[in-house]
């Protein structure tokens, strides 16, 4: 006879240590999203996120490299929201309700402090933020279906024909 314990399904063993380690992880990208919404890159501090998160400064170093990688992260959270409710949308929506509904959902999530999208025009994360490649997928695969549902909201006469593509999509995504 074999014992149950034999039969035991194996699974993944996930340490209280990792566990740990990604639970403050989650903590601090959630702070630096508040903060980051509410006060901006330039006035936030690490400082502020550590004591938002409830730990001391030095573990946010052991998370991430400084601020701008933490930001950059965050950054490219705020963007793979966007990415999820685009894709939540249903499939009957033509162009021009995708844009509004994504547009309520940028003010809404901007007056939850959700999610922050682009840093301030003139801020030093702007580099960070231009040199990661993951910032820039993410944002370039955005950029791209708000391009298509603006020629789809253009040809239907919603949006003025003669709006370019760029300056539409820079006032959907930029607060």
């Amino acid at each position: 006879m074999v014992s149950s314990l034999s039969q035991r399904p194996s699974f993944n063993h996930v340490s209280f240590r990792d566990m740990m380690h990604r639970a403050r992880k989650e903590a601090i990208l959630e702070e630096c999203t508040r903060l980051l919404s509410e006060r901006g890159y330039d006035a936030m501090t690490l400082d502020q996120v550590a004591e938002a998160a409830g730990m001391a400064k030095a573990v946010l170093y052991k998370h991430f490299k400084g601020k701008e990688d933490l930001c950059c992260e965050v950054m490219v959270r705020g963007l793979g929201r966007a990415q999820e409710f685009l894709d939540g949308l249903p499939e009957r929506m033509v162009p021009h309700q995708r844009i509004q509904a994504f547009v309520r959902w940028v003010i809404q999530a901007q007056l939850n402090s959700d999610a922050p999208l682009l840093a301030e025009r003139k801020s030093e994360i702007r580099h960070a933020l231009k040199a990661s490649e993951s910032y820039q997928a993410a944002l370039s695969e955005l950029c791209s279906r708000l391009e298509d549902w603006i020629g789809g909201a253009k040809t239907s006469g919603h949006i003025h024909p003669g709006w370019p593509p760029l300056i539409a999509r820079q006032l959907l995504i930029t607060r």
